[in-house]
């Protein structure tokens, strides 16, 4: 199980920038994995940073709502489906602008600074 763990993290990292490389550059399937395995390259503690922040936000978040919720769910049989729908459509968003910040991070990394401007 261990052997497919770190191989994963690392596939995870290497692809995480595939969606927006596909919906801003409008890049084909194997031309954008080309492209996020290239964004990442000399970036992998940053990524793998930020994807470890988020997932575990919506974990924490995930696991409050449920302890909150599960409680009332015996009283209520449908209120803790209700409870984490609800704020799971609060919290599904932080995910896709993480990683499209990190993609125009990593994009504007490529771009040389401008010149200096002439004396």
């Amino acid at each position: 199980m261990l052997l497919f763990f770190i191989p994963g993290i690392i596939i995870t990292i290497m692809f995480s920038l595939i969606m927006p490389t596909i919906i801003v550059e409008q890049k084909g399937t194997f031309e954008s994995l080309g492209r996020s395995r290239k964004l990442v390259s000399n970036r992998w503690l940053k990524t793998f940073a930020l994807l470890l922040i988020v997932y575990i936000i919506l974990g924490m978040v995930t696991g409050i709502v449920n302890l909150i919720a599960t409680p009332l769910n015996v009283t209520y049989p449908n209120i803790n489906l209700i409870i984490t729908s609800i704020i799971s459509s609060f919290v599904a968003p932080i995910f896709p602008i993480a990683i499209t910040y990190l993609y125009y991070a990593m994009v504007a990394r490529e771009i040389p600074p401008p010149p200096p401007p002439p004396f």
